[in-house]
C-alpha cells in the first residue's frame, strides 16, 4: 500500500489592506476577515490538526510555523514578541499627506526637508508632525536634503522634542538594536556628503549586533536603480551590511526604487515615499521585527 500523502501546508497571509488570504501549496486560495482568520487558526489548534499552519507577512520578514504541538496562543505570542515598525523616507516637507499613523516604532530614513525650498520654521513643523503620531518610539536620521540637521551637527542636543535623532548612533528599544547613520556619496554640495575613505570609516562604526540598520543611501545593487538607470548606492555599504547581516536594513534616497527585497538573509527596504513617476507619496512600509 502506498504511503499516505503528507498534509497540505496552509499559509495564512496577513494582508492589512486586502484581507487575509488562506492558500495551500496547490494554489487554492480564499479570503477571510481578520477575526475569521484568527478563529480559523484557533479551531485547527483546538482540533490538534496535523495540518501545518503558518503565518506569513507580505514583507517576508518573518515566518511563524504552527503545528499541532504548539499552543493556541502562538499567533498572539508572535505579536507580543515583536515590534511593528512603520518606515518612511524622502517626504520632503510633505509629511502631512501621510496623516496620523500608529504602531510601535516609526522610522524616518532621511530627507524630511527640501534642500531647494527651505524655511526657518521647517524643523519645528516636522517636530510638530512627529508629536501627532501614535508610536512608543520615533527614530529618524538625516539625508542629503537635511541641511537643517547638518547645521546642528556639532551640537550635542537633540534637534527634535518628539523624535530621537540618530547620527552614527545606536539605540536599543525592547530588545531590538537600532543604528542610524546619514552619510551619502557623490553629492558634494548636499548635506551629509562623505568621500570614499570617510564612508568606509562611517560604515565600520556599525555594531555587529545591529538588528535594524537605518541609512539614507542604499547599498550598491540593492533597490538603488534611479529613473535614469544609474545605481548610486554605496558598494562599501553593501560590504558592511552583508558582513553584519542585520534583520532589516532600511534606507531611501533613490525615489525610483521604493519597495522591499530579501536577500543574503536580510530584509532590505527602500522606504522612499516620494514617487517621482506621478508626484504622489507612497504609503509607509510596515514590517515586524522580533524582540528576542
Amino acid at each position: 500500500m502506498a504511503a499516505p500523502l503528507p498534509p497540505t501546508p496552509i499559509v495564512l497571509c496577513m494582508m492589512p489592506e486586502s484581507g487575509h488570504h488562506i492558500s495551500d501549496s496547490r494554489g487554492h486560495t480564499g479570503v477571510l476577515g481578520i477575526w475569521k482568520a484568527v478563529k480559523f487558526c484557533a479551531i485547527l489548534q483546538q482540533r490538534k490538526t496535523e495540518i501545518p499552519l503558518s503565518l506569513d507577512f507580505p514583507t517576508h520578514a518573518h515566518h511563524v510555523q504552527f503545528t499541532h504541538s504548539q499552543p493556541e496562543s502562538s499567533l498572539f505570542n508572535f505579536k507580543r514578541n515583536s515590534l511593528k515598525l512603520t518606515i518612511i523616507g524622502d517626504t520632503h516637507m510633505r509629511h502631512d499627506e501621510l496623516g496620523v499613523m500608529r504602531g510601535d516604532v516609526l522610522i524616518h530614513v532621511g530627507d524630511m526637508f527640501d534642500l531647494f525650498n527651505r524655511n526657518p520654521e521647517d524643523l519645528a513643523k516636522v517636530d510638530q508632525w512627529y508629536a501627532r503620531q501614535h508610536f512608543d518610539l520615533i527614530l529618524c536620521i538625516a539625508g542629503n536634503h537635511d541641511l537643517e540637521l547638518e547645521n546642528r551637527e556639532h551640537t550635542n542636543d537633540q534637534p527634535f522634542e518628539n523624535a530621537v535623532y540618530l547620527e552614527d548612533t545606536a539605540f536599543e528599544h525592547k530588545g531590538v538594536n537600532f543604528y542610524g547613520t546619514p552619510w551619502v556619496p557623490d553629492l558634494q554640495t548636499h548635506a551629509f556628503y562623505a568621500d570614499e575613505p570617510t564612508l568606509q570609516d562611517k560604515w565600520s562604526l556599525i555594531p555587529n549586533e545591529t538588528d535594524v540598520l537605518i541609512t539614507h543611501t542604499p547599498p550598491a545593487g540593492i533597490l538603488d536603480r534611479s529613473s535614469q538607470g544609474m545605481s548610486p548606492g554605496c558598494p562599501h555599504l553593501t560590504d558592511a551590511v552583508t558582513g553584519i547581516a542585520p534583520k532589516i536594513h532600511c534606507f531611501g534616497h533613490v525615489h525610483a526604487s521604493g519597495g522591499s527585497l530579501k536577500c543574503h538573509g536580510i530584509n532590505f527596504i527602500n522606504a522612499s515615499c516620494y514617487n517621482q513617476h506621478d508626484g504622489r507619496l507612497r504609503r509607509p512600509v510596515h514590517v515586524r521585527v522580533t524582540t528576542d
